[in-house]
């Protein structure tokens, strides 16, 4: 999360339910200085339980108090390892879909050499 965050949030927008939501750590100046970690795990289960037929989003939220454009001053991200159900078939991603082409774009356009080859790398091995 980039400076001015107020949280991140995952939530399953199939059910409405929460998965999770954090807050940062910020300065005075509302500079994040730490984000907490999540750990979906413990003895008793291996992570938050997801559904192939579910759509999930991650929100980030900020307050820009410098009454200016911030450039790429937004964003938020989850990483994490993914364990599919024993025999769960997962829909191919939809290279068609806007909000892939529109993150994709924003990859490409962000210059970052290694992430944009593993978006075409993606993009291509996704295409029928």
């Amino acid at each position: 999360m980039h400076d001015y965050g107020i949280s991140l949030e995952l939530k399953d927008m199939t059910t409405g339910k929460v998965l999770w939501r954090g807050a940062p750590v910020t300065d005075t100046a509302g500079r994040v200085i730490t984000f907490p970690l999540a750990r979906f795990y413990n003895w008793r289960r291996l992570g938050v339980r997801v559904v192939p037929t579910h759509r999930y989003r991650l929100t980030a939220v900020y307050q820009n108090r410098t009454r200016r454009s911030i450039r790429d001053g937004g964003m938020g991200a989850a990483a994490g390892l993914f364990v599919p159900d024993r025999g769960a078939e997962w829909p191919a991603v939809d290279t068609q879909d806007t909000l892939y082409q529109r993150d994709l774009a924003a990859t490409i356009l962000s210059g970052n050499a290694d992430v944009m080859a593993d978006m075409m790398m993606m993009h291509q091995h996704a295409d029928p």
